[in-house]
């Protein structure tokens, strides 16, 4: 039992290490997050999409406050969900 119980704590520190990393070049991706084994009870690999890579052109922008609400504003406007078929899931609603 002990020996149970010892490698699943290894393998949440190991993925904990992993997740906590702050330098976004050495932390692992979500999509890598996913398949690691702590979490293959959670997954439904044929729901799961691949995001797109984020746009950093605003990142150091520097606008005055008024400029940065329109844009914000704007963009939460024109956002459009990616559209999804509905199926089984393990999800239950409430």
């Amino acid at each position: 039992m002990y020996k149970f119980y010892l490698s699943i704590y290894l393998s949440v520190v190991s993925a904990m290490e992993r997740m906590l990393v702050l330098d976004p070049d050495r932390h692992v991706s979500a999509a890598e997050a996913l398949e690691l084994s702590m979490f293959s009870e959670f997954r439904e690999p044929e729901e799961e999409t691949e995001a797109l890579p984020y746009d950093h052109s605003m990142d150091n922008t520097d606008l005055p406050l008024e400029q940065w609400k329109c844009h914000t504003f704007t963009e939460i406007l024109l956002f459009q969900p990616p559209l999804i078929e509905l199926r089984d899931s393990k999800e239950t609603s409430l």
